[in-house]
């Protein structure tokens, strides 16, 4: 068995392999258009992309939080493993159906197989999430980063030969095949791997996550509901002036995931022990983390934000560059918002787990409107960030009455 790396190591690594992985990612949906000559290809791929983010929070069952957290071992690796494969299956079958009943018969192939693309990736979350509760993110980080260039190059190899964006798709699902193995083995030196749950155990483990995942989609519903209420009254030109701008922003939003993530079960072990002062004193040094990571993001979109918009979309997109700065406040609030929800996991409030994600999109149902017919655009961002600064007070205050109340 391999020595545990510092917690320094742990979050480098896993912010470099993320990073890599992000980028090779949005790569691919640039040079989808490129390769194939045509925006076809782009157009099924945005929709392999959306069916299949319906469906992946599904297969991951919110079970990594839940199994990093998990100090006292209520469940083995195995049982982890065996329940990840079952949301694996649901994910599928699910994905499947509601492709064939909404997507024409041609895009099923393209999509199922970046479905199956996608739900390797799960599969590997739930190894990545032992490897990480015995601080080994090194190796969460290697996987990421040699997965995401593998991906990048095998779909733009076969892109580039055939033109056929569901062969492609296939290939980057044959990328996956190398790294598998390593991963296996690497997580299997800390603990039994061999798939095994019972039915009861099964139900137990879907019950305690359940809270999560239903907190998640609200969470992530914030977002999409605020938008389609820009889209109805601004229009779909308006709407996709607003996403072009905004995409660019959530790279700060995945720097405060990258922040947090190796730290989930140093905040565990904070509360599992009642050590409530160091559990508060590192919640405020993140809290703080996020903060100054927003102020960076304001200062670089400031100076970067509009000659990269123009590269990136034209120079008529590029004048709505002022959107950035109110988006940059709503994606951290989202960051906030999510890790939260995380630190109430391994609390095990589930209670507030759900509620402290539905109540802003409550609000955001109801404040967007207003707030867009009196500020246009930069409306929809803030009301984003009421919904989730409303959701992050009161998650934070039920946090610190759960710690507190444990000691």
């Amino acid at each position: 068995m391999t020595q545990q790396v510092s917690l320094r190591a742990n979050m480098i690594w896993n912010s470099a392999g993320s990073f890599i992985s992000l980028i090779c990612q949005w790569l691919i949906t640039v040079l989808v258009v490129k390769l194939s000559n045509s925006f076809e290809a782009a157009g099924v791929l945005s929709i392999c992309m959306a069916i299949a983010n319906i469906f992946t929070p599904i297969a991951q069952f919110k079970v990594r939080v839940f199994q990093v957290s998990d100090i006292k071992d209520e469940y083995s690796a195995s049982e982890y493993t065996a329940f990840r494969i079952l949301t694996i299956l649901v994910a599928l079958v699910g994905s499947c159906g509601y492709a064939i009943a909404t997507e024409s018969p041609a895009t099923i192939p393209a999509i199922m197989l970046y479905v199956v693309y996608k739900l390797i990736d799960s599969f590997i979350d739930v190894l990545h999430g032992i490897d990480q509760k015995n601080m080994r993110m090194d190796i969460c980080g290697k996987s990421m980063a040699v997965r995401g260039v593998l991906s990048l190059l095998f779909f733009c190899v076969t892109m580039a030969t055939t033109k056929s964006l569901s062969l492609s798709i296939a290939a980057m699902c044959l990328s996956t095949v190398p790294v598998i193995p390593y991963d296996w083995k690497m997580a299997k030196q800390y603990e039994r791997l061999l798939p095994a749950i019972s039915a009861g155990r099964a139900a137990e483990l879907a019950k305690n996550c359940l809270p999560a995942v239903l907190g998640t989609a609200c969470c992530t519903a914030v977002v999409s509901v605020a938008r389609q209420i820009l889209g109805d009254i601004s229009g779909a030109e308006a709407l996709g002036i607003y996403a072009s701008v905004c995409t660019p922003v959530v790279i700060v939003q995945a720097g405060a995931g990258y922040i947090y993530a190796p730290l989930l079960g140093v905040f565990a072990g904070h509360i599992d022990r009642n050590e409530t002062t160091r559990f508060f004193q590192l919640l405020i040094k993140v809290l703080v983390a996020m903060l100054g990571l927003a102020l960076v993001g304001d200062m670089v979109f400031f100076i970067m934000g509009k000659p990269f918009l123009t590269i990136a979309f034209g120079a008529e997109t590029s004048s709505y560059s002022f959107l950035m700065y109110a988006a940059i406040a709503s994606v951290m609030l989202c960051a906030a918002a999510s890790f939260l929800t995380d630190q109430l996991i391994a609390a095990r409030e589930s209670k507030w787990v759900f509620l402290g994600n539905l109540i802003p999109l409550v609000i955001v149902i109801f404040v967007t409107k207003p707030l867009i017919d009196k500020l246009g655009m930069n409306g929809c961002s803030i009301s984003i960030s009421v919904a989730y600064a409303v959701g992050s007070a009161l998650m934070l205050i039920a946090l610190y009455r759960a710690v507190k109340s444990r000691k």
